[in-house]
């Protein structure tokens, strides 16, 4: 599953938005010579929204920015995860998007409580 990730300063102003630390977004990849498609995936772009991540990190002092990068980023790959296997759609409809959220949110946390445990 091809992905990247961005920072603010890469990004579009319509990857841009105020109501998330971080949103994956799904592209159409085609790569093409002469016409003959070579490859046809998706391609997805995790938009970390560094206003948001550095505004929660001033406006509360227990927050690291390490640690909160770990967790959006584990959250976001989730997703990216999940778009791929087919287990959640790109272009969900916004009531079931609490739902998926939570399912997410379980994952990250089981995840990075297995990691932290270990060391």
């Amino acid at each position: 599953m091809p992905y990247e990730v961005c920072t603010l300063r890469s990004l579009e102003s319509t990857e841009v938005t105020d109501s998330a630390l971080a949103q994956t977004l799904c592209y159409d990849l085609r790569r093409q010579v002469a016409g003959d498609v070579l490859e046809h995936v998706d391609f997805y772009r995790i938009c970390l929204q560094d206003h948001r991540i550095l505004e929660v990190v001033r406006s509360t002092a227990e927050t690291k920015l390490a640690p909160l990068l770990t967790y959006v980023l584990t959250h976001e790959l989730i997703h990216v995860v999940r778009f791929g296997q087919r287990l959640q759609r790109v272009d969900l409809a916004d009531e079931l998007r609490p739902e998926e959220e939570s399912k997410v949110e379980r994952t990250t946390r089981r995840i990075l409580r297995a990691v932290c445990s270990r060391q």
